[in-house]
């Protein structure tokens, strides 16, 4: 574990290590494009989750979860998704 005694420092590395993925329009459309075809479909998943995994499919990144259940319903829609369940 790194420990830094500058907060600030600390800050930092962070911010650099990880990236914040902010809904767009291009996630929006495609969440709503995904709920419109689950809803005929009776598969809606939690809005949460709907959300996720938009956010991924719109920035081309694979999806680390335990939770693969609900996930699994959008890898018809171009989600990359990583159980890191079975990866352990």
């Amino acid at each position: 574990m790194i420990v830094k005694k500058d907060v600030h420092e600390y800050k930092v590395l962070l911010e650099k290590s990880f990236k914040v993925l902010w809904p767009n329009n291009v996630s929006i459309l495609i969440a709503s494009k995904i709920w419109t075809s689950l809803r005929k479909e009776g598969q809606l998943i939690d809005e949460r989750d709907l959300e996720i995994g938009s956010l991924c499919i719109a920035n081309h990144i694979p999806l680390w979860t335990k939770n693969v259940k609900h996930f699994l319903r959008l890898k018809k829609y171009g989600l990359k998704l990583v159980d890191i369940a079975i990866e352990q």
